[in-house]
């Protein structure tokens, strides 16, 4: 895990937009996006089958922007960070909820793993646990980003079907 003298120098070059502000004790400050996607009402009578995601059966539309968005009590939402990440051969990251937010009722429900050689902006998911909505805007800060040094780079770094997503992106069927 890389600490914050290092995360300065690592984000400045690897993160766009960089903002130093960003840089905490051990993690870096990711800011939402201004894209969201959300459920497809027709979903919910249409079982989802991993590997055999069409557009019209995926759980998500297709992301929109947004100013301002109530996330409704159990809804649940694809996001983006506003940052776009490049992620070298020897480092691999994961993406965790911001605190604040967690005890706020968000609950982002997986750690967000990102293999070496990503590049792109991330995509996490989102539920309302609380039975408050939920607003969010555009730069709101609610993940962090935590770096974990490798041993020595990857042979074969990652090349997978994110590679260089930008914004919101919903799953994608293996090639």
């Amino acid at each position: 895990m890389l600490s914050d003298e290092s995360l300065r120098k690592w984000a400045s070059q690897r993160v766009k937009p960089y903002d130093p502000a960003m840089i905490q004790p051990a993690s870096i400050d990711l800011k939402l996006s201004n894209q969201i996607a959300t459920v497809r009402p027709e979903w919910l009578h249409n079982p989802v089958e991993t590997f055999r995601v069409t557009p019209e059966l995926s759980l998500f539309g297709e992301p929109r922007t947004y100013d301002v968005y109530v996330i409704n009590y159990l809804e649940l939402v694809l996001l983006s960070s506003a940052e776009y990440i490049d992620i070298p051969h020897d480092v691999s990251t994961v993406l965790y909820q911001k605190s604040t937010t967690a005890r706020n009722g968000l609950n982002h429900l997986l750690a967000t793993f990102s293999e070496c050689g990503f590049h792109g902006n991330l995509t996490f998911e989102v539920i309302n646990l609380s039975q408050k909505p939920y607003i969010i805007r555009p730069n709101d800060l609610m993940m962090q980003l935590v770096l974990h040094q490798m041993d020595a780079p990857a042979k074969q770094p990652y090349d997978g079907r994110y590679q260089g997503q930008t914004g919101v992106t919903g799953a994608r069927l293996p090639k």
